[in-house]
């Protein structure tokens, strides 16, 4: 069974993996929601760590870069 990761050591593979995250709430383990903060748009949401270790981010800045994409331009 693998090691249980600490507060430190969850907090420096954030910044690796997602700096724009930032964690309000201590790590417990991967599976319990913490408090997030975007520094982009400042959106606060609660997420499991180990979903965003594995690479979702902000559902809010998400929604906006959709809607962007998905926007056509006149020639379209």
């Amino acid at each position: 069974m693998p090691k249980r990761r600490t507060n430190e050591e969850f907090i420096s593979l954030l910044k690796e993996k997602n700096p724009t995250i930032i964690p309000l709430e201590k790590y417990v383990k991967k599976d319990e929601k913490i408090l997030c903060r975007c520094s982009v748009c400042t959106h606060e949401w609660k997420v499991t760590p180990g979903s965003i270790i594995r690479g979702s981010g902000c559902p809010n800045c998400s929604a906006k870069r959709l809607s962007r994409e998905r926007l056509r331009s006149d020639e379209e």
